[in-house]
């Protein structure tokens, strides 16, 4: 979880829906740290850096039915 997930958390349960009305309402500190990540991740962006995806469990698609799992057949080789 990163620092702006924890704030934003916070700043839903101090102020319980009215940040959805009036976005000013938050601490002076926690909109700067809401800004300075929104500059953070400008400058990376500007000087080419991709953010970083988090790797979860591998997803196994066979369970899901997405796709049918296919069995290779074994090679048959001719004698000649």
């Amino acid at each position: 979880m990163t620092p702006l997930d924890t704030l934003m958390e916070s700043l839903d349960k101090r102020y319980l829906g009215v940040m959805d009305n009036d976005p000013l309402l938050a601490a002076p500190e926690d909109i700067d740290v809401i800004i300075a990540y929104h500059r953070r991740n400008r400058a990376n962006s500007e000087a080419g850096i991709k953010p970083k995806k988090e790797a979860g469990p591998p997803v196994d698609l066979v369970a899901m039915g997405l796709i049918k799992k296919t069995v290779a057949e074994p090679v048959r080789r001719r004698i000649v």
